[in-house]
């Protein structure tokens, strides 16, 4: 984000009408032994294009507000703010902190175009403290003013309003307003790297592989330009995930280790934990289980004991052993993990929940779970590989059952993820 020279000019009369009111004075009051009443009133209505500055001088004095610096507190505020979105999107908490809190002190309802960037900058940052209510608050405040953003901020808007869509898991509307902001970097030539890696994890989230590739290499080549170690990393791995996933084993693997030779040089100690949970997932796709074993226990190794990055490779062991026929052991992990009581969040309950009762044999309760629990939940979050995955389990187990209504019903809503009947 780079806030251009525009941003710069202060509207002098803007400034004087806003501090005349917030003070209760009148036009009257205020011009008194400075200038007339007309003059003041064009002042604040933008109707004369290069106002004495010895007047305005006089007219902020009587506002108790310092003529001479101005330019300076806009030109500060203005590398304030760019620093502020550059700390959040390079995650440097410290900075992120420290200048939300200069900057919150400011009076910037006195400067319109600041205001607005410190709003749309304020949405990014509860996306980043993952507090949505907080970050849609703000949202609602500036969707009142969409007519008075110029193209930048409204890319940003439109861009933020994805994120916060996003976040709460409503990908295709997500999508909708990412793809917005896409467009009117195209025809404005804005360019925010950002937006392209948001681009590819959303479409990671929604298992698209083609397009989290072609957004997550794009998105790669600005960051690699511009040194951002961190972003470019955080593509790799949508990269790694992917050709995972379309079977590219070769290219999956190269990426891994890749991430976990140049996680060495820097400080991100959840990093290495997630490339061998992905290295395992890789052998387990290739058969290879105990390569897949010994890469999921190094990632254990490395991660916060039941947290829920820590409960996801516990079930991708589970689901190993499980592919061994040793039942026992898969069991033996899922107790432990529940008997700790650390389970938080419906995802990952749920998956846990359905691994113990299809380990147990996939009997009538296992069904009713997936119908009145497991589905509801999927379809609510958008996870289509989960909706398809157990929609065509209960299809299966209906149809055989000679509930051909209920199966039909589970075969449509396949059908409505856009997948295939097997």
């Amino acid at each position: 984000m780079q806030l251009t020279d525009k941003y710069r000019k202060i509207d002098y009369g803007k400034l004087i009408y806003l501090e005349r009111i917030r003070k209760r004075m009148t036009q009257d009051q205020l011009s008194r032994g400075i200038c007339s009443v007309p003059y003041l009133s064009k002042l604040e209505n933008q109707r004369i294009n290069e106002p004495n500055p010895e007047t305005i001088s006089l007219l902020l004095k009587k506002l108790a507000i310092d003529y001479t610096s101005q330019t300076s507190l806009v030109s500060e505020t203005i590398a304030d703010l760019e620093q502020w979105y550059s700390s959040i999107t390079s995650k440097n908490m410290q900075d992120i902190e420290n200048i939300y809190i200069k900057l919150e002190q400011l009076q910037l309802n006195r400067y319109p175009d600041l205001n607005i960037w410190f709003k749309l900058i304020s949405i990014r940052y509860f996306i980043y403290q993952k507090d949505g209510k907080s970050a849609e608050k703000i949202k609602q405040e500036l969707a009142g003013t969409l007519d008075k953003l110029d193209s930048y901020q409204k890319f940003y808007y439109l861009y933020f309003s994805g994120l916060i869509d996003c976040l709460n898991k409503a990908y295709t509307e997500g999508l909708c307003k990412l793809h917005d902001a896409e467009k009117i970097a195209n025809d404005h030539s804005v360019n925010d790297p950002e937006l392209l890696y948001h681009l590819a994890l959303t479409y990671s989230h929604i298992n698209n592989s083609s397009l989290a590739i072609y957004y997550s290499q794009s998105a790669k080549r600005f960051f690699d330009q511009n040194m951002n170690i961190h972003r470019g990393l955080d593509c790799q791995v949508i990269l790694g995930i992917n050709f995972l996933r379309i079977k590219r084993y070769d290219n999956a693997e190269q990426v891994f280790r890749d991430i976990l030779r140049i996680s060495q040089s820097i400080n991100d100690p959840k990093l290495p934990g997630k490339t061998y949970h992905n290295l395992g997932f890789l052998y387990a796709e290739k058969e290879d289980f105990t390569t897949a074993l010994s890469y999921y226990h190094k990632a254990l190794d490395l991660k916060e004991v039941y947290s829920d990055s820590y409960c996801s490779t516990v079930l991708r062991i589970i689901h190993v052993h499980q592919k061994l026929g040793e039942v026992e052991a898969a069991l033996e992990w899922i107790d432990q993990v529940i008997e700790k009581g650390c389970l938080d969040g419906s995802d990952i309950i749920i998956q846990f929940q359905l691994k113990r009762l299809e380990l147990l044999g996939e009997d009538t309760v296992y069904y009713e779970y997936i119908k009145d629990t497991a589905l509801p939940y999927f379809l609510k979050i958008n996870n289509q590989k989960s909706v398809k995955l157990y929609a065509q389990k209960a299809a299966l187990y209906y149809e055989d059952n000679f509930y051909y209504k209920k199966a039909n019903h589970y075969y449509k809503l396949i059908l409505n993820q856009g997948g295939e009947i097997s």
